[in-house]
Parts: structure tokens; C-alpha cells; sequence
């Protein structure tokens, strides 16, 4: 049998609550001049004059979700919209073109607030984002268009972040050249099948060698993307160009791949160099094992791409550029122990701070 209070003590009991309730009432009143609210907590219009992303989901489509570069892109996109407010759903597209259509035309479906792209073939890929244009989803991409890279040429794209290719290419190739060391010529690595990033990479590296004076002698590709395939190619490479002075590599594992087969033919003094500053790339430069490698800055790439979608989901991004340009950063052995971890990055940004591009 469950047990009652008596009526006479339920309806005292209530008084007196109604009597407390009224009381806080009276002095949440005499207070309000110099308190913000009252009940301890942030009121609506503070929570979304602080949070200006809440309630928004950006999706971001990413090329190769195991690309620890990529990665860590996709760490100072979310650090930043989350900052924000908001959240971020990934979908990866394991380098399939065909996936990426697919998780694109499932952020449509979704009515995400802004999409965020990587794409593995712009020209399958800008007719799917011409769905998302027309139910007024906003569409942020990285490395889209390269060259042209205007507004017409990126439609409908509002804005893209692109890596300093060029720049790196001309750092490289001034390294590569640097006191006659690659006299006997330069080969150039890429992945294969080729793409277009890599494709522009060696293209511009191509032209810069030239105007230096230095023969590229072969561009050859790794068939696995890391430093095993590497090895077996670069391997049959210098056989092959017992004169080469030096390697130009797309990423720091081919480098590395490129080093060992060096090491094994006694090759000493071949110039190499790597690209992405990847925690084995940072170490090999440390121990000399390759020349140089070059910061990608993925962080700051991601929450350049973040902060431009904060301000075109908030209706701020008409003076926004149509392209952004992110240059990589040299490291060598005379300041690889000023590298900051990609990691330590990421905390800065989910503290407020602005590492990213200027966009206006």
C-alpha cells in the first residue's frame, strides 16, 4: 500500500513553496539593474550572438580520410565551426570518385547548412554541387580549380582554399639547384595514377628547373603512395640516371622510400626533398635523412575553410575572395625545431585563436 501525505500537510507544503517561489521572484526583480538574468545560466540572445554556428551541420566531403594530411584538415575545420557552434559531419570518399558523388548528393539529401569539398574529379563533381545550388546550400572547396581560379572558373563554389603549390615548387627547386649540387639533373617523383594536384605540383616544378638550368631527367610514380613503393621505384631510377643530384618527391613517405634506396646504392649527397611536414617527415629532416620537407598547414587550411563557411552561413560573405591561397612553409634542419605539431595547432584553434588566411 503506498503511502499519502495527509491533505492538510500537502496543501501547507505547497504554500510554502508558492511563498519561497514568490520570493526568489521578488529578489530575481531587485536585482535585475545589475545582474545579467536570473537562474545562473547565459541567456538565448547571448548563447547565439556567442555561438553564431548553433543548430548548423556543415558536411565535408573528404578525398581520403587515411591521408593523415587530410586529417588534419579535417581537425581545423571541425575545431573551428565547433568553436562556433556548430558541428561537422564527415564523409569519406576512400579516393573514389564515384563514393564522392554519392556522399555529396547524401548532404543534400540531409539539407546540411554548407558543404565542404575536396574534389577528386571537379568536373563530375561541379554538376552534383549545381544540386546543392539550387536549394541555396552553400559550397566551400579546397584545391578545386587550379590555374584559373577565379569566380566564374570555380562555380558554384562561393570560395576555395588552394595550397601554395607554386611557391613550393619554387622553394624546392632553388634547394634542388643550390651550389650546382643537382648539375646532373633532377627526378621527379608523383603518385600514379596521376591527379590533377600532382599534375600542376610537377608541371610547375618542371618549368621552375628549366629556368634554372637543370634538366628534370624523369618523372617517375609510385604505384602504392607510400615508402615501400617508393623504394623499388626510385631503386630502378637511379640505376637508371646514375647522374641525377637530386629527387624532387610529392610527400615526405616517397622521400623517405627515396632515401633508403639512396642509402643502399651509396649514393651519398643526393639532394631529396618530401612534402607535407608528416610526423615521419619532420623526423627524417631532423635526422638528415632527406633534405627538406614543406608544411602543408592543413589546420590553418581547414579553418580558413571554417571560418569562410561561419560567415556565408551568417550571411557576412559578400566580400569574401573567390580563391584563398594557403603557402606552405620550408622546413629544413636549421628550423625543423621550430615546427609546431599539427596537433597543438588544433588546440589553439578550439580556444579561439585565428591561425588561418586572411579573408577579408
Amino acid at each position: 500500500m503506498k503511502w499519502r501525505r495527509p491533505a492538510g500537510a500537502m496543501r501547507r507544503a505547497a504554500d510554502g513553496r508558492a511563498l519561497r517561489a514568490l520570493g526568489a521572484l521578488v529578489a530575481c526583480a531587485a536585482l535585475l539593474g545589475a545582474a545579467a538574468g536570473c537562474g545562473g545560466g547565459s541567456s538565448e540572445g547571448e548563447t547565439k550572438s556567442d555561438k553564431p554556428l548553433a543548430g548548423k551541420t556543415i558536411g565535408f566531403s573528404v578525398a581520403l580520410a587515411a591521408n593523415v594530411t587530410l586529417g588534419a584538415l579535417g581537425e581545423g575545420l571541425t575545431a573551428e565551426i565547433e568553436h562556433e557552434g556548430g558541428k561537422v559531419k564527415i564523409l569519406d570518399a576512400q579516393g573514389n570518385p564515384e563514393k564522392q558523388l554519392t556522399d555529396i548528393k547524401q548532404f543534400i539529401a540531409q539539407g546540411v547548412d554548407a558543404i565542404v569539398v575536396q574534389p577528386l574529379a571537379w568536373e563530375s563533381v561541379r554538376g552534383v554541387l549545381r544540386q546543392a545550388e539550387r536549394q541555396d546550400i552553400p559550397i566551400l572547396a579546397h584545391d578545386a580549380v587550379l590555374g584559373d581560379a577565379s569566380a566564374d572558373a570555380i562555380q558554384p563554389v562561393k570560395l576555395q582554399v588552394n595550397e601554395g603549390r607554386a611557391s613550393q615548387a619554387t622553394e624546392a627547386v632553388e634547394l634542388l639547384t643550390a651550389d650546382g649540387k643537382a648539375k646532373g639533373g633532377v627526378v621527379a617523383m608523383t603518385f600514379c595514377p596521376n591527379p590533377p594536384t600532382h599534375q600542376y605540383l610537377m608541371k610547375e616544378a618542371a618549368a621552375k628547373l628549366a629556368a634554372a638550368g637543370a634538366k628534370l631527367l624523369d618523372t617517375v610514380c609510385n604505384p602504392s603512395d607510400d615508402s615501400t613503393g617508393a623504394f623499388n621505384v626510385a631503386q630502378r631510377a637511379l640505376t637508371r640516371f646514375g647522374s641525377a643530384g637530386g629527387v624532387y618527391a610529392y610527400n615526405d613517405s616517397s622521400a623517405i622510400g627515396v632515401a633508403k634506396a639512396a642509402a643502399k646504392a651509396g649514393r651519398e649527397g643526393l639532394v631529396i626533398t618530401g612534402y607535407n611536414a608528416e610526423p615521419q617527415g619532420i623526423a627524417a629532416v631532423e635526422s638528415g635523412e632527406i633534405s627538406a620537407t614543406w608544411d602543408y598547414r592543413p589546420v590553418e587550411v581547414g579553418q580558413t575553410l571554417g571560418k569562410a563557411a561561419g560567415l556565408i552561413i551568417a550571411g557576412k560573405g559578400n566580400g569574401l575572395p573567390a580563391t584563398v591561397t594557403v603557402d606552405p612553409q620550408m622546413i629544413t634542419k636549421s628550423n625543423v625545431a621550430d615546427f609546431v605539431p599539427w596537433d597543438q595547432r588544433v588546440a589553439r584553434v578550439k580556444r579561439g585563436e585565428y591561425l588561418g588566411a586572411a579573408i577579408g
